[in-house]
């Protein structure tokens, strides 16, 4: 009688995986992330919204990596963005307004390769702090694995 219900069971759940529209997802049985550098953001001095953009800003807070192979200052670019607030929809807006700055450019060859080969890189903000007139904002980099 166990085994009946345990194959009853077994196919309810094969059947809601694979139902048309199902959005069910498992995460991998060993995934994790994998700190790999602490880093600042440079080229902060070089964006205009800098200011408001660090207002909002969070100690913890994710970020994401983009890389920008056609970048015409240096090939392995890494730009640094800070994720969207509600109610940013729009891809343009998001690419234009919401850039904190790069990985240094010593340090960004093997980030943007694992990044070129499909790895997903993501950073956290781990400090923050004004110096003179220069918005100082060092991430931790992440490899999910």
């Amino acid at each position: 009688m166990n085994e009946l219900i345990l194959k009853q069971a077994e196919e309810e759940l094969v059947a809601a995986l694979h139902a048309d529209g199902a959005e069910l997802t498992l995460p991998l049985p060993f995934e994790r992330d994998i700190f790999l550098l602490g880093t600042d953001v440079v080229g902060t001095n070089y964006v205009k919204n800098i200011a408001a953009l660090y207002e909002t800003l969070q100690e913890g807070e994710r970020v994401r990596l983009v890389r920008e192979p056609e970048n015409p200052y240096d090939e392995y670019a890494i730009r640094i963005d800070a994720l969207p607030e509600e109610g940013e929809i729009s891809q343009d807006a998001l690419a234009l307004g919401r850039k904190l700055g790069y990985i240094p450019r010593d340090r960004n060859k093997i980030f943007a390769r694992l990044m070129d080969a499909g790895k997903d890189l993501y950073g956290t903000v781990r400090h923050k702090e004004i110096v003179g007139d220069y918005y100082r904002i060092v991430i931790k980099v992440f490899l999910r694995d």
